[in-house]
């Protein structure tokens, strides 16, 4: 908008990212974990009326287990968690937000994924397929924007060919 007099909105985040792999033969396991915490300062946009909150956080976690099977197929699980503070003006009302009428930003995630490694060693290529699924849209399963539409409208299935030289 542009408004100085409201003053300025600022963001502080602090992360964890952490990997740990085991390399044997013929199996690989990879286990991931990323964390991230972020402090809003919204007392510009409460100021606009485009926020509740004169301080919002959101949080993330994500974790994801990996199995790779002779460097020929590999198999993916993983959970994403996101919540923070409810703001029914931020994360509801707002029609450009594409956001819940509970005011919440949690958006609790699935996500599977199965790959072949058709050349194994000589080639670092990869054909997978990919499932994503929605257990909640920022806070609600069911008629999340306030329209009809539920969380699992958003689950995701695709393929895809990864080739990195």
């Amino acid at each position: 908008m542009g408004l100085s007099s409201a003053g300025t909105d600022s963001f502080t985040d602090v992360g964890f990212d952490t990997q740990y792999q085991y390399l044997g033969d013929p199996h690989t396991v990879t286990a991931r974990v990323a964390w991230i915490h972020e402090n809003h300062n919204t007392s510009a946009s409460q100021t606009l009326g485009l926020a509740d909150n004169s301080n919002n956080q959101l949080r993330s976690l994500n974790a994801s287990l990996s199995y790779i099977y002779d460097k020929t197929w590999s198999f993916t699980g993983g959970r994403m968690s996101i919540g923070g503070t409810p703001d029914a003006t931020l994360y509801g009302t707002l029609p450009e937000a594409r956001t819940a009428p509970t005011g919440s930003p949690r958006s609790p995630i699935c996500r599977s994924c199965v790959a072949a490694h058709p050349f194994g060693q000589w080639l670092n290529a990869r054909i997978g397929l990919q499932w994503i699924r929605w257990d909640k849209f920022d806070g609600a399963s069911t008629n999340f924007n306030g329209a009809g539409r539920n969380a699992h409208a958003n689950n995701t299935i695709f393929g895809y060919v990864w080739i990195a030289f």
